[in-house]
């Protein structure tokens, strides 16, 4: 006993101990916050240079995790930068918090971007930074804002669109999928006795016979197999699966239902007596 109290206390510290890191590494890869003055000159740059990115839109996809991602941006130089001019004159900004999409949905917000600190590259053609977006705590759903550019005098503004996707957790996933199960196999096992019932036979001795029935086992597995992996990919193909709860559990339940093959017995409760 006191050795798994010993070996608890030493799990519980270490996974406390490993939050701050995580969050200290994604303030090492993007220490610049959004928002700041910019440093050094602020003389006009010689020719005049416009700035475009590679793509003019980015999407981060979190799946059922938290925490922070970041995506890489390269930005071209319609003519090569001057020597004199140094990334620390780049403004890096995001005057909104990025915000949910979805008129039906609770509004909610991310934290603030954060940067890397820009490095010019390519014989001073190009200059390459990242965005880092910290999605902590947020609710599922998708996300959108922008990040503006700009630099000193003679140095055209431009801006990136912004997507983040999340997903409700895995875990929340998990316990939606074994519902979704155990309501099939209650379905099949139903369904499987009914049809078995004989004349005065007992509810409960057509229940008991299907578990020793190997061809309604057989059934049943893959009738369960299918409906895991049709539930399964519902998830892995909505990017921001869990925005809409109710609406997307009930999705994946009905989907659960119909590949395991009792979709039609549960029409068959709502039909009214002719």
């Amino acid at each position: 006993m006191t050795k798994r109290a010993i070996l608890l206390a030493v799990s519980v510290v270490i996974a406390v101990q490993a939050l701050p890191t995580a969050h200290a590494g994604a303030n090492t890869s993007c220490p610049r916050p959004a928002n700041q003055p910019t440093k050094g000159s602020d003389k006009p740059i010689e020719p005049k240079v416009t700035l475009k990115p590679e793509a003019s839109s980015e999407t981060i996809n979190f799946g059922g995790s938290r925490g922070t991602k970041s995506v890489d941006v390269v930005l071209l130089a319609s003519h090569p930068l001057p020597k004199t001019f140094s990334p620390k004159q780049l403004e890096l900004d995001s005057p909104k918090r990025f915000r949910r999409a979805g008129q039906m949905l609770d509004s909610s917000s991310l934290r603030l971007p954060r940067f890397s600190n820009p490095q010019i590259v390519e014989h001073r053609k190009k200059i390459r930074l990242r965005i880092c977006i910290d999605a902590t705590d947020a609710q599922a759903g998708t996300y959108s804002g922008t990040v503006y550019i700009s630099g000193p005098p003679g140095v055209s503004s431009t801006s990136i669109a912004i997507t983040a996707n999340i997903k409700t957790s895995e875990c929340n996933f998990m316990l939606v999928v074994i519902l979704g199960l155990i309501l099939s196999f209650l379905l099949l096992l139903f369904k499987a006795a009914k049809d078995q019932k004989k004349g005065s036979d007992s509810w409960p001795k057509a229940i008991r016979g299907r578990f020793t029935d190997a061809a309604f086992i057989a059934s049943t597995a893959v009738a369960l197999g299918a409906a895991l992996v049709a539930m399964r990919a519902i998830y892995d193909s909505n990017p921001a699966w869990g925005a809409e709860t109710w609406t997307n559990v009930f999705a994946i339940l009905g989907t659960a239902f119909g590949a395991a093959g009792v979709g039609g017995l549960i029409a068959s409760f709502t039909q009214k007596s002719p």
